[in-house]
């Protein structure tokens, strides 16, 4: 049984569309056994290429009904792989898929639009080179991008670099940002360092676990991570927490853990 955790803390929490396979209707099913267990499902949109398997029509309006039946809150992830910090992907290109994203959900009032800007091919990630090149880059795409969008959803999501070298370009761009925690501590960082630099401009949050070295696992208290950095933060945390598995399981022994703090 899903656990009801809608309202059970200060903060609105969620999982994704994908907790439990199915292989018929996967999204639609998922967020109907979510719909009145969570504040905000977050849907997942995997790659540009495939967006017909997550945004039809006839999948918009079944997500609207449901909205309507239940309250559900919707958060959509946007495609990982738009590849924005290589220099020979068009930004231009990217705007016109997120315009379309933006478009066709908008009946079903998305919460927010979760964003990377990093490197992504055939769903592998090289590594986002710091340095004057990367800056640049990354100026450019916050320049396409932002004069054409409702830039206070678009909330841009930390991945595998070091997102704090990048402060400065992103404060001058007034971004929103989405913190996750595990790609966090899968680089070393903490979330308190992060919080330092970004606090007030982080509205989202992605919060998992690790099994090994694998992440977006059970959060789980006997880890320290969470103890330590993940639990603090989330005492003082007023926006929305995505508990980004995708296992039924996971989802619920995640919740089991929370509701011993709060």
């Amino acid at each position: 049984m899903i656990p009801a955790v809608r309202r059970r803390f200060p903060f609105a929490v969620g999982t994704t569309s994908y907790i439990v396979p199915v292989e018929k209707d996967n999204l639609i099913e998922n967020v109907r056994l979510l719909k009145d267990a969570v504040d905000v499902v977050q849907l997942l949109f995997f790659g540009k290429d495939y967006l017909a398997d997550v945004m039809s029509r006839e999948i918009v309006l079944r997500l609207k009904e449901i909205r309507a039946e239940s309250g559900i809150n919707y958060v959509v992830h946007l495609p990982i792989d738009y590849d924005l910090m290589n220099n020979a992907v068009s930004p231009g290109t990217v705007l016109s898929s997120i315009e379309s994203i933006i478009t066709a959900t908008a009946e079903i009032d998305v919460v927010s639009y979760i964003l990377h800007i990093d490197r992504c091919v055939d769903f592998k990630y090289p590594a986002v080179v710091l340095g004057n090149e990367s800056r640049e880059r990354l100026k450019f795409v916050l320049d396409c991008l932002r004069p054409s969008l409702p830039w206070d959803k678009l909330h841009i999501e930390n991945t595998g670099y070091d997102f704090t070298y990048f402060s400065d370009i992103l404060s001058a761009a007034d971004c929103t940002i989405c913190m996750d925690a595990g790609h966090l501590h899968r680089t070393g960082k903490t979330v308190s360092g992060f919080m330092d630099v970004f606090g007030p401009n982080v509205k989202t949050a992605h919060i998992h676990g690790f099994l090994g070295e694998r992440d977006h696992k059970a959060v789980v208290d006997t880890d320290p991570r969470f103890q330590n950095d993940v639990l603090p933060f989330l005492k003082d945390f007023r926006g929305t927490a995505i508990i980004e598995v995708f296992d039924k399981d996971d989802f619920c022994n995640s919740c089991e853990c929370l509701a011993k703090y709060f």
